[in-house]
């Protein structure tokens, strides 16, 4: 065979592999968002060389952009070479009865510690939202109002700080934060409706909360929650952040989420939200709540009427009534994966 034609048949041979090898690479990305690609995002290594020296970091600031805050406890919780950032705000609205530590935006952060996107919607609520029947609003946080702290505690690895101090960053293994607050009916601002204490506890898994709910009188009850996670469905480049989920850690449940949702699933203790492009993954479960519902247990994934989040809430309260002294623990994990 001459030189020529054997030039030929390489190029020829080796443009066919090209081509073959370029036409199953496109087949595998049209056929990834079935949710095949969850389980390497959660079992993925996040101790790359980046991660060696995992340290969680939190820090103090005298400001904040995130839902009136004048002040919030920044927490930093390495994985995946990026820092996931959880937010503790002080907001205080006088015109709708506000003066609460809470849970707001989260965000990712590069290991430089740079801002890389805004994971979760600002302004909406992650505690507690507590709807007694025939009032205009829930009680809870910075969204709905009519709640007022009355004493907050820090506690960085088993010792009591003054938080103020800690205006530079700072490593930790385990934060543990003590809120109490009274809620407030919204037809009254003067009666108190009930006792709110929080108790959050964040480390190198996320966040934990442990709530505790008093009610000081008998109240008819509408919608009511005690644990939200709310995804932002886009960044402001128009990114998407989360588009699918699945339930109780089982990816063989995995689904697509359309442009509006507002869906019920009963009998679950975990939910899951994800971005199939982002790989972000946002998991909220818990472990005791009270059910004052229709069903054993009731999940709600909602975007409110096409909001750009699509937030997670656990039902408390879908009807029913409680009376004075009734006492409702709740246990709730969020975690967020980069």
């Amino acid at each position: 065979m001459s030189n020529t034609k054997k030039i030929f048949k390489f190029l020829l041979v080796t443009f066919l592999t090209t081509f073959a090898l370029s036409s199953l690479s496109l087949i595998s990305k049209l056929s990834s968002n079935d949710g095949s690609d969850v389980n390497s995002s959660i079992n993925s290594d996040s101790s790359s060389s980046e991660d060696e020296n995992k340290i969680n970091y939190f820090k103090y600031s005298n400001k904040s952009s995130y839902d009136s805050s004048t002040e919030s406890l920044m927490f930093f919780i390495p994985g995946n070479g990026k820092f996931i950032n959880y937010n503790l705000v002080h907001t205080i609205k006088e015109s709708t009865n506000v003066d609460v530590w809470r849970l707001s935006t989260a965000c990712a952060y590069s290991k430089n510690f740079g801002l890389i996107d805004e994971l979760t919607t600002t302004g909406a609520e992650w505690d507690m939202a507590l709807k007694l029947k025939d009032r205009p609003d829930f009680i809870g946080g910075s969204a709905h109002g009519d709640e007022v702290y009355t004493d907050f505690e820090v506690y960085v690895d088993n010792k009591k700080i003054d938080f103020s101090e800690y205006t530079d960053l700072t490593s930790f293994t385990e934060i543990k934060i003590v809120e109490n607050s009274i809620g407030y009916d919204p037809n009254d601002s003067i009666i108190q409706a009930l006792k709110h204490n929080k108790e959050f506890i964040i480390n190198e898994n996320g966040v934990q909360l442990n709530q505790k709910v008093e009610w000081l009188n008998d109240y008819d009850l509408d919608y009511s929650y005690l644990a939200m996670l709310p995804p932002l469905k886009k960044n402001s480049f128009n990114d998407v952040i989360t588009d699918s989920y699945f339930i109780n850690n089982d990816v063989s449940t995995f689904q697509m989420i359309p442009d509006r949702i507002s869906e019920t699933i009963d009998n679950i203790t975990s939910a899951s939200v994800y971005g199939t492009t982002s790989k972000y993954l946002f998991t909220m479960s818990i472990d005791e709540y009270p059910k004052l519902t229709s069903s054993d247990s009731k999940f709600l994934l909602a975007d409110n009427g096409g909001a750009n989040y699509n937030k997670m809430y656990f039902v408390c309260a879908d009807g029913g009534s409680v009376t004075s002294g009734t006492i409702w623990n709740s246990t709730t994990y969020y975690q967020i994966q980069a």
